[in-house]
């Protein structure tokens, strides 16, 4: 055996090793002990050819073997710093395998800001199949936090280019343990269940014939993001059934305040990425389930262009037509927010008593315009700071009942209501009174 050490630096990249190389008849095999460090991946990533995200500092230990067979590392431990969306991504335990002939194997336990992942890899040996292509088959499974993901599918390669196209699903029983390994902050509901085929390649990723299942919820359709264009752009089609909104709403109010950070409503709405792509997503909802008013037929198209956010949307309301349009942007470095909707013809009579109130009014509503806009940095300031008009004209909509001790009879022509941050909430009324 031979004897050696060395270290290879560039810029803030550095890999420290020594080992021993070992002459044979069969080829020269090599063993080493290894670490490698660094401040960011910019250096690394610029070695190995690809645009790095924004991370680092980090540090990896590893065995390294490597003889006529391939590559065989083992007791691979270390940890990255600021790897978004996650704080800490520390590996505990690694192992991993490249043999002669496309052969790669890997098996990873690692804690994402301290949620346990347990991560499983294969793929090859490669196939060929029509003229000039090759397809390398891969398995993937991965589970924590009540999570399991597997994907199994190729990636082919040809003249054109590399694509990869995997068949995966991801299940668990808490869809808020699956947010702690995602970085993100999910509701807690039971039960979910994702499938979808994916294909990426050039640039381009689709999840095609997605049906998610999340409580009694259930969302299929298609989504592309293409990265190839001058800004990126995100197109695609949900449709959601009966949405169970109670679900939702339940689950987030079993978490006791004092035990979750700051929610949603309270997050600042950072709005940077809406200058960065461009966007449009079409949303079906046949109906919500648990509404006290009848809310069915909802289809929304959501666009991302010039740094704006608009959302026009319809459906119906109590049985009425609805039709609206909400546009979020940033004015004065700050979130805005502006709504105006419209909904036709209402028995005024059967939505009180659709919404559980005193059954005191009767006749219909032709029309009911809102017109609402605020500004604020999170979700909670929103609203409010809100400022919301509500006009009801024309009506014909009739009161009747006793007071001191004669009986009053109103007949509402014409109503607006306002709210506004700081001022009193004002009602306007036209009529006849007896």
């Amino acid at each position: 055996p031979w004897p050696m050490a060395g270290r290879l630096q560039a810029a803030d990249a550095q890999f420290d090793f020594k080992g021993t190389v070992v002459p044979a008849a069969a080829g020269t095999s090599v063993k080493l002990d290894a670490i490698l460090q660094g401040e960011s991946l910019d250096a690394l990533a610029r070695f190995l050819g690809y645009e790095p995200p924004k991370a680092g500092p980090y540090r990896f230990s590893f065995r390294a073997h490597l003889d006529q067979g391939g590559v065989h590392v083992t007791g691979l431990e270390g940890h990255i710093l600021g790897f978004a969306p996650w704080k800490t991504i520390q590996i505990v335990q690694g192992d991993v395998s490249a043999r002669k002939g496309g052969w790669v194997k890997a098996s990873i336990d690692a804690e994402l800001d301290r949620a346990p992942l347990s991560l499983s890899f294969q793929a090859g040996p490669p196939t060929a199949g029509e003229p000039n292509t090759t397809a390398w088959p891969v398995q993937l499974e991965a589970s924590g936090s009540g999570a399991v993901l597997t994907a199994d599918g190729s990636v082919v390669a040809d003249q054109g280019g590399s694509r990869l196209q995997l068949a995966t699903r991801v299940k668990g029983n808490r869809l808020d343990a699956l947010g702690l390994l995602a970085g993100v902050s999910l509701p807690r509901i039971a039960r979910y269940d994702l499938r979808a085929r994916v294909a990426s390649g050039d640039g381009v990723h689709e999840l095609r014939d997605l049906a998610f299942q999340v409580g009694a919820n259930r969302i299929t359709g298609s989504v592309r993001w293409d990265g190839t264009a001058t800004r990126p752009r995100l197109t695609g089609r949900l449709s959601l059934g009966r949405v169970t909104l109670g679900e939702l709403l339940d689950a987030a109010s079993k978490t006791s305040p004092r035990k979750r950070p700051a929610g949603l409503p309270d997050r600042p709405i950072r709005l940077d990425w809406l200058n960065k792509v461009d966007a449009k997503l079409d949303v079906d909802v046949s109906g919500v389930a648990d509404s006290p008013v009848a809310i069915e037929k909802v289809g929304a198209a959501l666009t991302v262009a010039n740094g704006t956010l608009g959302a026009s949307f319809r459906g119906r309301v109590a049985g009425a037509d609805m039709r609206g349009q909400l546009e979020l942007a940033r004015r004065s470095n700050r979130p805005t927010v502006s709504l105006k909707a419209a909904v036709g013809r209402i028995d005024a009579g059967q939505t009180l008593r659709q919404l559980n109130l005193p059954d005191i009014l009767a006749g219909t509503v032709d029309a009911v315009q809102v017109d609402g806009r605020s500004t604020g940095e999170t979700l909670h300031a929103l609203l409010e700071q809100a400022d919301i008009t509500v006009q009801i004209k024309p009506a014909n909509v009739s009161c009747s009942g006793n007071m001191i001790p004669r009986q009053v009879d109103v007949t509402v022509a014409g109503a607006e209501l306002a709210v506004r941050k700081g001022l009193p909430v004002t009602a306007a009324l036209t009529g006849t009174l007896n």
